[in-house]
C-alpha cells in the first residue's frame, strides 16, 4: 500500500488495501515512509467513525512520527488538521508541550486516511501523541512513550 506523503488518497482500492491490512497486521506503515531496519510501532484512539494514530521510530524516541487519520464511516467529507503533543515528563502529564498543529487542512472521506509527518527530538522520558482537529472538536491518539 502506498500513501503519497502530505496528501490524502481517493483510490477505493487503496482503502479496501489498507482495511485489510490493517486487520491482518494492524497499522501498516507507508512503503516510502519507511527506513531500512528501523521498527515502527503504533498507538491509536477511536473514534466514533474512525481513529486516529500516532506512528513512530520503535528504537530511541527522536525520529519521524506520523500522524494518521483514517475515516472509516460517515457521510461527506471531512477537513481535518494533524498534529502533535509531547509530554516533557512521563510521570507528570500536567507538563505538557503546546499542541504542535501546523500540518494544512485535508479532505478525508469514508474508507480514506491521510497522514502527517514530522521529526521530533524526543527523549526517553517524554510521550508523544497524535491530535486531529475538526471544526472546533479535538481527537487523540493514545500516548506513545
Amino acid at each position: 500500500m502506498a500513501f503519497r506523503r502530505g496528501l490524502p488518497m481517493r483510490r477505493a482500492a487503496s482503502a479496501a488495501v489498507f482495511a485489510a491490512a490493517t486487520l491482518a497486521f494492524g497499522i501498516a506503515s507507508p512503503a516510502n515512509a519507511a527506513t531500512p531496519g528501523v521498527q515502527e510501532h503504533a498507538e491509536c484512539g477511536n473514534l466514533s467513525n474512525g481513529e486516529v494514530c500516532i506512528i513512530g521510530p520503535d528504537t530511541g524516541r527522536t525520529g519521524t512520527y506520523r500522524t494518521e487519520y483514517c475515516k472509516s464511516s460517515g457521510s461527506g467529507d471531512v477537513y481535518v488538521q494533524l498534529g502533535y503533543q509531547i509530554a516533557y515528563d512521563a510521570s507528570d502529564y500536567s507538563n505538557l508541550s503546546a499542541q504542535i498543529m501546523d500540518s494544512p487542512l485535508y479532505g478525508v472521506w469514508a474508507g480514506s486516511c491521510t497522514s502527517y509527518s514530522r521529526y521530533l527530538n524526543v527523549s526517553s522520558d517524554n510521550c508523544v501523541r497524535g491530535v486531529m482537529k475538526w471544526q472546533d472538536y479535538t481527537y487523540i491518539s493514545k500516548w506513545y512513550c
